[in-house]
């Protein structure tokens, strides 16, 4: 009887076992109903078949968010990489026959960068940046005689297109939009003048100078005028793998206008 009774109870084990290992889900799916199952694993559905397996059923890819960390410079400068930056801002400002300068067009200025994967390659890398600046000076009208101070705010949006990603010579091209406006306080009244300026265009070169140093010259082109545009060349030293310095020359080619500097910093993502 003991016999006949494990008998039974082997012959009754066999024919649930099959039933209970078609079941389970391998590790990453999740079960929606009793035939059908989502794999998390490469985000496909899938349905159980007759014969107890897991047989694909649909496995169309899902579109997926570019590895940025694929686009990454390695080089020493700033283009191709994620970043965030601030900067002090100095400029002397000489009178003229309008005002008497009362102190330096000085203030600050931030930047955002990181690269744009979708239009990047190994032979042309392509950066969005936002910068903001401000700036701010004390002077006094000459005729009638009012001392005044006037606030520049600065915003740009735009994309930095620039060649030869891996070479130690990059140039590259800057072009945005950008939006201006100037508050003037003068015994106790403030104005504001807003305005869009336009499309704003950038001519540069980028250069490695060691495995931790590079050097860049920056030429924004005015279009209503070139005798207003402004070159900027600065030095980036890695303090670290993330952390750099940044500094050096503003050259404004406007009149009264004596060539100042900028020193700064940031942190890079990579």
């Amino acid at each position: 009887m003991k016999i006949r009774c494990l008998c039974a109870l082997a012959l009754f084990s066999a024919f649930l076992l099959p039933a209970s290992v078609s079941a389970q889900e391998p590790a990453g799916v999740a079960r929606v109903d009793s035939g059908t199952y989502f794999d998390t694993s490469n985000a496909s559905w899938g349905y159980h078949s007759n014969q107890n397996n897991f047989t694909e059923h649909l496995s169309e890819p899902m579109a997926t968010w570019p590895e940025i960390e694929n686009y990454l410079s390695d080089r020493a400068g700033l283009l191709g990489k994620m970043y965030v930056r601030g900067a002090y801002l100095y400029n002397h400002m000489d009178d003229n026959s309008e005002i008497i300068v009362d102190g330096a067009f000085d203030g600050w200025d931030v930047e955002l960068n990181a690269p744009i994967p979708w239009i990047s390659s190994d032979t042309i890398g392509t950066d969005f940046f936002a910068k903001y600046e401000h700036r701010s000076i004390s002077a006094i009208n000459r005729s009638p005689v009012i001392p005044f101070d006037r606030k520049l705010e600065y915003l740009v949006l735009g994309a930095r297109i620039f060649a030869f990603p891996n070479s130690r010579i990059r140039p590259y091209v800057s072009l945005g939009a950008g939006f201006v406006q100037i508050t003037t306080e003068a015994s106790g009244f403030s104005t504001q003048e807003e305005d869009d300026d336009g499309l704003v265009t950038n001519l540069g070169i980028e250069a490695d100078l060691a495995s931790n140093a590079s050097i860049r010259g920056d030429f924004e082109i005015d279009r209503d005028d070139l005798d207003e545009s402004t070159f900027e060349g600065t030095i980036v030293l890695w303090l670290g793998e993330n952390i750099f310095l940044r500094g050096g020359g503003v050259v404004p080619l406007a009149d009264g206008f004596d060539p100042g500097v900028t020193i700064g910093g940031g942190v890079a993502f990579r």
